[in-house]
This record gives structure tokens, C-alpha cells and sequence, in this order.
């Protein structure tokens, strides 16, 4: 992914030394397994990230272990190579602090629910969502990233309604790209699912359903909502390639 960044900003006039700052959302390692290759020279930029995920950006060691349970012998097919942030050039961000990168101004916002260490960040009318404000390809149905092992609901209610209050005209998410449309109903969409899909695990998990039973029928609940929403069966696929539904289980 880090080449295919280094293309596109070559593509629009730009090369990779220019970028200096980098601002991470969380860091879950699909958002910043390559904040280590922006930190090395000649770029050698600073790196933005919540209190909480900074520690883990200098030393990833932790990380790489809880993924590696998790992604087994696709690790090195799916991340790459993951190594340390020079401690001196991570910057940690609070919530509300604004950062002045002339001419720019961008203020971070604390939005917890998909991640404790999640951050969003506001630059002008424009909103730099992260995961917490879901998944959505194309014009398709917006669906939130449901993954453990911070998933917190009532936290991600609480963030869903903070974004609503920035007032901001533009989103864009890493999954993928700019919100065309409303912003709030984009997120009236991704709080609807929060609530109704958290309610459908309580009471899966209530009726003793196990992991094994779990898999399937939230795959199926998932990929049913995704066709009514429009998604055909290549979206329905790229769908599970950017958020697993298994990942949710």
C-alpha cells in the first residue's frame, strides 16, 4: 500500500520526501502498519497519534504478536514489514488539540468505540473519519467495522454523535474514499447497524449460540443487508476484503 501511496502522489506532481506530517487515525495496522517507512529519511516525518496507540507505534513488537494469533501464516502476505517509529518523531495529539501545519489548521477529535486510541481529524469543512465512521464502497450501504478486541458500543454511539456535531460537509474513510451524499445520512446509516447489529450478537450470544454457529449467520445477515442495499455479488465481495464479517464473531 505504501508503494501504491508513492504513486499516486507522483501521479499529482508530488514525491514522497515532500510528506512531513502524517496523521494517524488509529493504529490498527491496515492505518499504520507503514507509518515507519514515512518516518525514515529523507522524509522523516512526524507522526500523529492518540496517547494510547503511541507506545505501539515505537515499539510494535505487542502488535505484531495479537495480529499474528489472529492472521497466522498470512501476516507477511497481508502487512508487509512492520518496524519501530523512531520515538522522537512520534507526536502525541489530545483531544481537541489543534495542529498547525502552515497553512494548514487540523484538529484532532478522541472517538472511541471501534478503537480506545481513535482519533478523527477535522481540516476546514472536511472530516478524516478512520474506521469509526464505517465502511462504505462506492454508493453502497455503509456498514461499521466490527472488530475485536476494543469494540465498545455505547463509546461509538457517543462518537457518531461528536462527528455530527463538527458540522463538517466533507468525509472521507479509509474504506473507501469521499462520502457522496449527506454526511448525516451517512451516519444515520452507521448508527442504525451500531445499535441493531450489537443487539443482534446480545441476543445470538444470550440464546447460547456458539462461535461456530456465529460465523455463518451474521455472514449471512451481513451479505443479505449488503444486496438490498444495491451491492452485487463483486461488492458483496469486496465488502468481506475490506471488513471480514468473520472478523466481527
Amino acid at each position: 500500500t505504501f508503494n501504491r501511496v508513492r504513486q499516486g502522489l507522483e501521479a499529482a506532481g508530488i514525491s514522497i520526501a515532500d510528506v512531513r506530517h502524517v496523521f494517524v487515525s488509529h493504529i490498527h495496522f491496515d492505518h499504520a502498519g507503514a507509518a515507519w517507512r514515512f518516518a525514515e529519511p529523507p522524509q522523516s516525518a512526524t507522526i500523529y497519534v492518540h496517547e494510547k496507540g503511541a507506545a505501539h507505534l515505537i515499539d510494535p513488537s505487542r502488535l505484531i504478536r495479537s495480529a499474528t494469533r489472529i492472521f497466522g501464516a498470512d501476516m507477511e502476505r497481508l502487512w508487509g514489514t512492520i518496524a519501530p517509529v523512531p520515538a522522537a518523531q512520534v507526536r502525541i495529539v489530545e483531544d481537541g488539540e489543534t495542529i498547525r501545519v502552515r497553512p494548514y489548521e487540523i484538529s484532532a477529535h478522541a472517538t472511541p468505540g471501534h478503537a480506545s486510541h481513535h482519533h478523527v481529524y477535522r481540516w476546514d469543512d472536511k472530516l478524516f473519519g478512520g474506521d469509526v465512521a464505517g465502511v462504505r464502497i462506492g454508493r453502497g450501504p455503509v456498514i461499521p467495522p466490527f472488530v475485536p478486541p476494543e469494540l465498545q458500543v455505547e463509546q461509538w454511539i457517543d462518537s457518531i454523535a461528536k462527528i455530527r456535531r463538527l458540522g463538517v460537509h466533507d468525509l472521507y474513510l479509509p474504506h473507501f474514499g469521499h462520502v457522496e451524499g449527506p454526511v448525516n445520512e451517512h451516519l444515520d446509516q452507521l448508527e442504525e447497524r451500531v445499535r441493531r447489529w450489537s443487539n443482534w450478537y446480545r441476543d445470538q450470544l444470550h440464546a447460547g449460540a456458539s462461535e461456530e454457529q456465529l460465523v455463518p449467520a451474521f455472514a449471512a445477515l451481513e451479505h443479505a443487508e449488503l444486496r438490498d442495499g444495491g451491492a452485487d455479488a463483486a461488492g458483496v465481495d469486496a465488502y468481506e476484503a475490506a471488513d471480514p464479517s468473520c472478523m466481527a464473531v
